[in-house]
């Protein structure tokens, strides 16, 4: 079921429990009032049972959670589902997929991406930050109750051509903001993104980062970044699978940067590294130095590459970590519940802080933790409303400050349960 509430004035809503504070001082407070105004929390009270029934907006069958928010999709590869096999590895996925995108009309392209927006937003997903190479879907997203960043992929390794790409991606950009128009209340924003350190030349990275440095887009951008070692050893100069597939798209000389050069020059200059599988102990390091988060996709990497990110070292560096889908090409879904489940089984990982690594992390890393991540006066009212009944195995006494038996059921029940979307 879904509740808009965004356009409602000063109305209070009674809630059986809700989810209060971060990790790891997480709470939770039963039969509680929240007074919102247009879209925003004006005041939490406790309330009493007896209270709370007579407000109007009553569900004291529920316990509110924030919205969760995934901080790497890619939408526009939603038809490409069961396109390859497990295992493939980098460079035969990039073949797989540019071949397969070929086959699909923009038809084909737009009822997948349809379907999953809807899917998204049933799981509790209301914030997305979505990779695209054009942004034929954007108006699907505006349109859509999503809230998000497109971020327009721009790639070239041919130096002679890094203006003209450049100018082209802007021109592009443009015309799709005006699409999402302006003010308080828009939804949806765009912003140029370097794909990855390997796809991109020298003097594209250098244009692309002046670009970024005018417009303080810095502080949520990002880049794919160590996913494979196929990609470490191409942009290390040596043969391989990667080199001869770039060679087929371009006969221009192959000017990326090395893997030391890239991790020095993008830590400069984004906010987050996306998929981090190949990055060494040196990388993690210079990460904290120059506060630069990572955005692991666990089910992804397992799938494409048989391995994925060392959790632990980049939670022990003290990195802002999240967890995301990346896209269908390369995951079963785009349900944040389920790569919560399987990231808790594969990193044994505290349940509450699995849980701030789709709510509050990756909130922080894209630059909207004022409206998004938790339950707090002044944020956006986009909450998840889980039904009580479903977790009464689970209510345990207030002394207990982790929450994590809460947050372990949680992702267990929440992949299946029907939910109440706050939108």
């Amino acid at each position: 079921m879904r509740v808009h509430v965004r356009k409602r004035r000063n109305e209070e809503f009674y809630f059986g429990a809700i989810l209060i504070g971060n990790y790891p001082d997480y709470r939770i407070e039963f039969s509680v009032c929240l007074l919102i105004d247009l879209g925003r929390i004006i005041q939490i009270r406790k309330c009493s049972h007896t209270d709370g029934k007579k407000i109007k907006n009553n569900y004291s069958n529920l316990i509110l959670l924030p919205a969760l928010v995934n901080a790497h999709t890619h939408l526009e590869l939603s038809a490409l589902e069961d396109v390859v096999n497990p295992g493939i590895g980098m460079s035969s996925f990039i073949k797989k997929i540019v071949e397969a995108r070929r086959l699909l009309t923009l038809e084909q392209m737009q009822m997948s991406i349809d379907r999953q927006i809807q899917e998204l937003i049933d799981h509790g997903t209301l914030f997305v930050g979505d990779i695209s190479n054009h942004g034929y879907h954007f108006r699907s997203l505006v349109e859509s109750d999503l809230e998000g960043i497109l971020f327009l992929e721009i790639l070239g390794l041919d130096p002679q051509e890094a203006t003209r790409n450049l100018n082209h991606m802007l021109e592009r950009q443009y015309s799709l903001q005006e699409m999402a128009g302006s003010g308080a209340h828009r939804s949806w924003e765009t912003m140029l993104n370097p794909h990855s350190p390997y796809s991109l030349s020298l003097d594209l990275s250098k244009l692309l980062w002046s670009h970024m440095e005018k417009n303080e887009s810095r502080r949520r951008a990002c880049i794919h970044f160590a996913e494979s070692l196929e990609e470490i050893d191409f942009m290390n100069g040596k043969d391989g699978p990667m080199r001869d597939l770039f060679m087929k798209f371009t006969d221009a000389p192959l000017t990326a940067l090395s893997y030391y050069e890239a991790l020095q020059f993008w830590s400069d200059h984004c906010r987050f590294f996306v998929h981090g599988s190949e990055l060494t102990d040196d990388g993690f390091e210079l990460m904290k130095e120059k506060n630069v988060g990572l955005v692991l996709c666990p089910r992804s990497n397992l799938f494409l590459h048989n391995r994925t990110v060392n959790i632990k070292k980049a939670i022990s560096s003290d990195l802002v970590c999240a967890l995301a889908t990346d896209s269908l090409a390369s995951n079963q879904d785009l349900n944040l519940w389920s790569e919560a489940k399987h990231a808790q089984h594969l990193f044994h990982l505290e349940p509450a802080k699995i849980f701030q690594m789709i709510t509050i992390n990756p909130a922080i890393l894209l630059d909207i933790n004022d409206r998004y991540g938790s339950i707090a006066p002044g944020k956006a009212t986009r909450w998840v409303g889980i039904p009580m009944d479903s977790m009464q195995d689970l209510w345990f006494s207030q002394h207990e400050t982790q929450y994590n038996n809460f947050f372990g059921n949680l992702f267990l029940k929440a992949v299946e349960i029907e939910k109440t979307i706050f939108l």
